[in-house]
């Protein structure tokens, strides 16, 4: 792999004959624009985040990225590990789609979706976020959102040409260094894209460095790694990553593609809990592997456009806990998808198969069949457009008994040790509809309605540690979802109104339950005036605690956002703001006469602002300055209101590009809601660029 960042840094300028003018600037801007007029004909909400964003911010990983989206939560756990949620909503509620395929994750990570920091950032052409119900129609569950990654490229015009890129990041605030190289060319008909890169992060750079390495301390202690080669001494990580994307244009209108990519991550450590509560994991080894091969065509049989294809995808995790005890995690994952687009008059049609299927090794070896249909379409009439989609969805899930296991025993238990004596089945209709009416070419209204179906996981069903799964007991989770958006846009001004609102009949998640282990104390702990069977010190003397995922009646869901941007350009200025919010209702659950309410954490109000400004110097240079602030609107404990501010400076010079920043200018010490970890401090990155373009 360091072929590839010889090659990018070094080639001879001798071999580079003509180089093409630049024109990131305009693809930039004419990209951005054409999203915004697609996003104010859509009826539902969604946000675009292209590469040239990735670079000026310095990002490394893809959730990163994220941030600037309004209503999109993202938290460090450690320099890798993050937590997403979308409009409150986490895990399965959250689909990650990379070039059209799902990233299964049935138990690898505990929120259950799939982890994209496992996708290379330096591969990403575009990032799509699609909030809400409406991407119930790409994923039946995917009540939170959707993050469509686009990692394919295309070279436009018809001329030969060739493309290199280095890129050196340097970020103080996860003390990371990233060396990543692209080579990316188009000859007559074919057109491949080979990257790599390495990453070397040491720890989060937090001020309060006593505090951070308690928790570090804390867990070796606990977990007996003190003096071994097991030890703990960071939140940090490292990584090497390559892929390729390979597309021949057999004629005008069809191509054939055949894509990979390899992600090793090894040593990611990430710290879980609260103030009452830590503890830290390290992944010894973290692993993605894909491959897919497929075929477009255009204009065929009267279509627009059919894409057919296939993909593999193998996620792997092991952790050695001692010389004695090593957990390893395995989920490979087989996708067959057909989609179809197709124009009758003013409709326009979307329809397409998807065969999916999940293996799971484990404690258990489980396994998920899934098949689902889905047609979905837009008619534009006059100053109306109506939208709708249906699809079709069927589950069977089953499981294997580990050799030497008794049978009779473990169909008597549930979670990581049980198994199921028949296969679960089912099936279900999820469907989404929308209108949208045009005051007039710059004002619009729109409503979507959605019903949604989300099956349990494999992670939920046979939970693989820490918690208990709820075996076939658990429920599809279904919810009614609405959305009402106000838009406008001109040329200069545009933004958007959203109010969402969700309605569960079933909503999974985990509950503590106890068992009592020790009748003698708990009586005579109950008789003591002094004693409380219930406090931190008593509890686990007296109860056997554990947490399990079941299933919850009547939960609901609500929220609002707001965007704006407003661009001057006399002063080469542009301007951004947005706010949102989301809140959720508490759970209950039914134990015979006894009903278990369950409390979700809420996401409290933010605000988020940027001003960026382009200058006619030389060097081309632009300056953007973000600002957020969180408030305590939700009253979370050991939480105070924060705002931070970040500066970036890019400029570019022929085929040098520097982007550089600083991050937490006035140094905030501060914490994100419900996390352990304090944010990082006043840092500086650097992003440094080399890039080429020439015919041949």
């Amino acid at each position: 792999m360091n072929k590839f960042f010889i090659l990018g840094a070094f080639l001879p300028l001798s071999l580079l004959g003509e180089r093409l003018e630049t024109v990131i600037v305009e693809a930039y801007e004419s990209d951005v624009d054409n999203y915004k007029e697609a996003k104010f004909f859509s009826t539902y909400s969604k946000d675009i985040i292209t590469k040239y964003e990735l670079d000026e911010e310095g990002v490394s990983n893809i959730k990163d990225a994220l941030k600037n989206v309004s209503n999109v939560n993202v938290k460090n756990l450690g320099t890798f590990t993050k937590t997403l949620s979308i409009r409150g909503f986490s895990g399965g509620r959250v689909s990650s789609v990379v070039d059209g395929v799902k990233l299964s994750n049935h138990g690898i990570t505990m929120g259950g979706t799939g982890e994209i920091g496992l996708v290379d950032s330096s591969s990403v052409e575009k990032i799509e976020v699609i909030k809400g119900s409406p991407s119930v129609i790409h994923d039946p569950g995917a009540i939170g959102g959707m993050v469509k990654i686009k990692t394919i490229g295309k070279m436009k015009g018809k001329k030969n040409k060739v493309k290199l890129k280095y890129n050196f990041l340097k970020d103080e605030a996860y003390k990371l260094d990233k060396h990543s190289s692209l080579v990316e060319t188009k000859y007559q008909n074919l057109y491949f894209k080979v990257y790599a890169s390495k990453s070397n992060s040491k720890n989060l750079n937090v001020k309060n460095k006593r505090k951070l390495q308690d928790i570090i301390d804390d867990t070796n202690y606990k977990d007996e790694r003190v003096g071994t080669s097991f030890e703990l001494h960071d939140l940090g990580y490292e990584s090497d990553s390559y892929g390729g994307n390979f597309n021949y244009q057999i004629n005008p209108n069809t191509s054939i593609f055949f894509k990979t990519s390899d992600y090793k991550g090894k040593d990611i450590t990430s710290a879980y809990g609260n103030s009452e509560f830590s503890r830290v994991f390290r992944y010894d080894k973290y692993n993605r592997e894909d491959w897919s091969i497929g075929i477009n065509t255009d204009d065929y049989l009267g279509s627009d456009h059919i894409n057919i294809f296939y993909n593999e995808q193998e996620v792997f995790r092991m952790t050695k806990n001692n010389i004695f005890s090593t957990n390893k995690v395995k989920l490979n994952s087989k996708t067959i998808k057909l989609d179809t687009e197709y124009t009758l008059g003013k409709i326009l049609l979307n329809s397409g198969i998807e065969f999916i299927r999940d293996n799971a090794k484990t404690a258990t070896y489980s396994k998920q069949d899934y098949t689902a249909l889905f047609l979905s379409g837009d008619y534009v009439l006059n100053n109306w457009t109506f939208s709708a989609g249906l699809r079709y969805n069927n589950y069977k899930v089953t499981q294997n008994l580990l050799p030497g296991r008794n049978i009779d025993v473990a169909y008597d238990l549930v979670g990581v040790s049980g198994l199921l004596k028949e296969p679960l089945k089912d099936d279900s209709f999820n469907y989404s509809t929308g209108i949208l009416y045009s005051f007039n070419e710059a004002n619009n209204v729109a409503f979507n309605y959605s019903k949604s179906y989300r099956y349990p996981s494999l992670y939920e069903r046979f939970a693989f540690s820490p918690f208990i799964g709820g075996g076939k007991d658990m429920k599809p989770e279904e919810a009614n979802n609405f959305e009402l958006s106000y838009k406008y846009l001109e040329k200069d001004l545009d933004f958007n109104i959203a109010l969402f609102y969700s309605d569960f009949s079933t909503y999974n998640s985990i509950y503590e339950r106890r068992n009592l282990k020790n009748q003698a104390f708990f009586e005579s702990c109950r008789d003591d005036p002094n004693c409380d069977p219930y406090d931190d010190k008593n509890e686990g003397k007296i109860f056997d605690i554990y947490s399990i995922f079941g299933s919850f009646d009547d939960v609901n869901s609500y929220g609002f956002e707001f965007d704006i941007n407003k661009r001057i350009p006399d002063y080469n200025t542009e301007l951004n703001f947005s706010v949102g919010m989301t809140k959720i209702s508490d759970a209950k659950k039914k134990f015979g006469n006894e009903v278990l309410n369950k409390k979700f954490n809420q996401e409290p109000l933010e605000f988020n602002f940027s001003a960026t400004k382009k200058f006619d110097y030389y060097l081309k240079p632009k300056l953007k300055l973000k600002v957020r602030h969180v408030t305590n609107s939700s009253n979370v404990d050991d939480f105070k209101a924060f705002t931070t501010s970040d500066l970036y400076f890019s400029g570019r010079y022929k085929y040098v590009s520097i982007n550089m920043g600083i991050k937490n200018i006035t140094d905030e010490v501060y914490h994100e809601p419900y996390m352990l970890l304090d944010g990082t401090k006043r840092s500086f990155f650097i992003n440094f660029g080399i890039n080429f373009e020439t015919l041949f």
